[in-house]
């Protein structure tokens, strides 16, 4: 089974007195092109994390994937994208630290 969140806080929401497989937890970060042009200079950053909770009778996938905004390499060079992304794994990395889990790269997939 599958069950999908829509944000950092509904996912630690849904780990609550739960354990997870190899006490790890997954989190990549990706950039979209947004634009055409031979020089990409806008991107989506884009957010995906991903468990495995185990219980007595249960085991299903955890997984949350969402935009965390855009970033600009133009003269802007806005960059709220990325930032907004790393206050989320710095989120999930204090979370996890509590309860005596890892935060690796990559994405789990089934």
């Amino acid at each position: 089974m599958i069950v999908e969140c829509g944000s950092i806080d509904e996912f630690i929401e849904c780990l609550t007195d739960e354990e997870i497989v190899q006490k790890t937890i997954r989190v990549d970060v990706s950039k979209i092109a947004l634009d055409n042009g031979p020089e990409h200079l806008s991107f989506e950053i884009v957010v995906q994390l991903s468990a495995v909770v185990r219980g007595e009778d249960y085991e299903f996938l955890l997984k949350s994937s969402f935009s965390c905004g855009k970033d600009y390499y133009d003269e802007t060079d806005d960059k709220s994208g990325t930032e907004k992304a790393n206050r989320v794994k710095q989120t999930l990395k204090s979370y996890a630290k509590e309860r005596e889990w890892r935060v690796l790269p990559g994405v789990i997939n089934i």
